[in-house]
């Protein structure tokens, strides 16, 4: 099985046998980018931070008042 490895503005099909060499000759599998692709590409732009003031921060208390039961609403007694 062969690859197609590139090295600047090269590229090259190599056997498996031959990928160890050309990978310490300098030689990828990727083709590097050029100055002009480069100065195209566009950068990332910073995500929207929200920021938020301390007075705007308001507490809001449950509306509804859940009472669940507890063991004291039970009326059980044990008898042994």
């Amino acid at each position: 099985m062969s690859i197609t490895m590139f090295k600047a503005k090269n590229s090259k099909v190599v056997s498996n046998r031959e990928v160890r060499q050309h990978r310490r000759d300098g030689w990828t599998f990727k083709p590097s980018k050029t100055a002009l692709q480069q100065k195209i590409s566009k950068p990332k732009k910073p995500r929207a931070t929200l920021k938020v003031k301390e007075d705007d921060i308001k507490i809001v208390e449950p509306k509804i008042n859940i009472n669940l039961p507890g063991p004291e609403d039970f009326n059980s007694q044990i008898k042994e």
